[in-house]
């Protein structure tokens, strides 16, 4: 905390009480409207990580970035309340928030060149069991094909590897991303 800050707090306390208790009012009501919200973003963020809510990690990061900002703000409202008492507490909230951000985070996927081997398409019965690289639906009905010997229609499945090329050629991650987290 500043040296001023602390002055203009001592100064109000002794020569305005009442101008200074009203500040320190409304700080309140805004620290509470501030916990209220972190609250919710937190009730959210376990529901998620819980699996009672699905969502994509761009929700989550949206969400983790939220709870920061309103972190932040409260403990700013906390300070503003008493200076002296809570000096230092809303750079110790930003050093923490800055963790909650960082495991919030998804790891940057792979760039297509580390993936090389991993086929952009694949035949339909060639992905049986693969999950991983070519999703639920495509795994289950290769595997319909090559284990069970069902008819299933001829055809091909663009793997992870695949999508993830279109996305970075057409520069569709930040647009997917905003898109997700709504």
């Amino acid at each position: 905390m500043r040296l001023g800050q602390l002055f203009r707090h001592w100064g109000l306390s002794l020569v305005a009480p009442g101008r200074q208790l009203k500040r320190k009012y409304s700080a309140f009501r805004q620290l509470l409207a501030e916990d209220k919200r972190c609250l919710e973003l937190i009730t959210e963020l376990e529901e998620i990580h819980y699996g009672q809510v699905q969502a994509d990690w761009a929700r989550v990061e949206s969400r983790a970035r939220a709870l920061t900002w309103h972190a932040v703000r409260l403990a700013e409202e906390l300070a503003a309340m008493h200076p002296p008492r809570y000096a230092g507490l809303t750079e110790r909230v930003v050093e923490l928030t800055a963790q909650v951000a960082a495991a919030a985070t998804l790891p940057p996927a792979k760039p297509i060149g580390e993936s090389a081997s991993i086929p952009l398409t694949m035949p339909l019965a060639d992905a049986a069991g693969d999950a991983l690289h070519c999703g639920g639906k495509a795994a289950n009905l290769g595997r319909i094909t090559a284990q069970l010997g069902l008819p299933v229609p001829p055809g091909f499945v663009v793997t992870t590897a695949g999508s993830r090329a279109v996305i970075h050629h057409a520069r569709l991650r930040e647009p997917l991303n905003e898109l997700l987290a709504r």
